[in-house]
């Protein structure tokens, strides 16, 4: 990730939300399916934009992929922490095109950078998707190799982050309250306390021992 000036930071992330936008219009143009968060269903070039110029209409598709890409490579730390929940989900969805090898809109370079921006980002909603990606068989070629790589290693930044969420959790729950609490500790000793406390103070009577 690299080191962006501080008053660029934020019109580059709009910039990546904004490409996010239209890479999803484009491919729902496409294929005339609305784009879902998983990847069980390949996303093909419908019968209607193949009569409307398809090769053309998905070459502009692949360009799209290649500068949201390299929009999401600039990104530094910074930048991908201030990212949002909505920004999170259309990455997320991002995965469904870019990462199914079935795909017509396949792009291995895009679902890597998508992987390695989730790695920062990403939490329980997108961990399914993610670890569809993390098993090898099917890398076979060094671009597959690579976002199988990312796949792990997000797959293994977002648990290692939930779970410091849940300790974290734990460790700010308040605390049950205890049986001895501070009324108990108050409390007089029940039974005969009053007569004992007499007993000790009274003065001893005649024949009685100090």
């Amino acid at each position: 990730m690299s080191e962006t000036p501080a008053n660029d930071a934020g019109e580059i992330v709009a910039t990546v939300v904004r490409m996010l936008t239209a890479y999803q219009t484009r491919i729902a143009d496409c294929s005339s399916k609305e784009i879902v968060f998983n990847l069980s269903s390949p996303y093909h070039m419908s019968a209607t934009a193949w009569q409307q110029g398809g090769i053309a209409q998905h070459e502009r598709t692949q360009v799209l992929a290649r500068r949201l890409c390299n929009a999401l490579d600039s990104l530094s730390e910074s930048d991908l922490l201030s990212l949002d929940a909505n920004a999170v989900t259309d990455l997320s969805w991002t995965l469904g095109p870019a990462a199914n090898r079935d795909s017509d809109f396949f792009h291995a370079p895009l679902a890597t950078s998508v992987l390695n921006t989730l790695a920062y980002v990403g939490d329980e909603r997108v961990l399914r998707i993610v670890e569809t990606l993390t098993g090898d068989a099917w890398a076979v070629k060094d671009y597959e190799k690579r976002m199988w790589q990312a796949a792990r290693k997000c797959r293994d930044m977002i648990k290692s982050r939930m779970e410091h969420e849940r300790e974290r959790s734990t460790l700010l729950r308040p605390a049950d309250s205890c049986s001895c609490d501070e009324t108990s500790l108050l409390r007089p000793a029940s039974g005969n306390s009053t007569h004992a406390v007499e007993h000790l103070l009274r003065s001893a009577g005649p024949g009685e021992k100090r």
